[in-house]
């Protein structure tokens, strides 16, 4: 990779950083989802403070030779079943530069040593690219082939990865 990686919880302090991220991050969703701005020229986004009030919520950043490269976003339980047990992937966004550099699969190896377990990733029905990505980084990381499950949640598709890391 030849890329300095650094992985970390983000502060407080750094929600900003993440809000601003989520703005690329749902840019790319906005023909998928039909999301359009805000007034503001923004695009709408609830929840991301209770990532520092709930101890399920995980924040990270990671950055690639001290620049930011992306976000992560984990909570312990899973979406589809409730299971307070299940680590859920409930965001992961690497910037454009950083794509098929090895970034986003040094990023997840870092983060599935951390939060070891039953896990969740879903990918919305259509995203291709990281559909690709997820089969490929969680087949690696657990050594045997991991094929997502067509599940409806809200009203949509996705393609769930259930597996464990240990």
């Amino acid at each position: 990779m030849g890329l300095k990686l650094d992985v970390y919880r983000a502060s407080v302090d750094e929600q900003h950083i993440i809000a601003n991220l989520l703005q690329l991050y749902i840019y790319e969703f906005s023909a998928l989802l039909g999301i359009d701005v805000e007034r503001d020229g923004r695009f709408p986004w609830d929840g991301l403070e209770e990532y520092w009030d709930d101890k399920s919520l995980h924040p990270y950043l990671f950055k690639a030779n001290t620049k930011l490269a992306g976000f992560a976003l984990i909570q312990r339980m899973s979406v589809v079943t409730g299971d307070p047990n299940v680590w859920d992937m409930e965001d992961f966004f690497v910037v454009e530069k950083y794509r098929r550099s090895g970034v986003g699969s040094a990023v997840i190896s870092h983060l599935f040593r951390e939060f070891v377990g039953p896990w969740e990733v879903r990918v919305l029905e259509g995203n291709d690219r990281a559909l690709e990505f997820w089969r490929h980084v969680i087949s690696v990381q657990c050594a045997t082939a991991v094929q997502p499950v067509p599940t409806l949640i809200n009203g949509r598709t996705f393609g769930v990865f259930t597996f464990e890391t240990s």
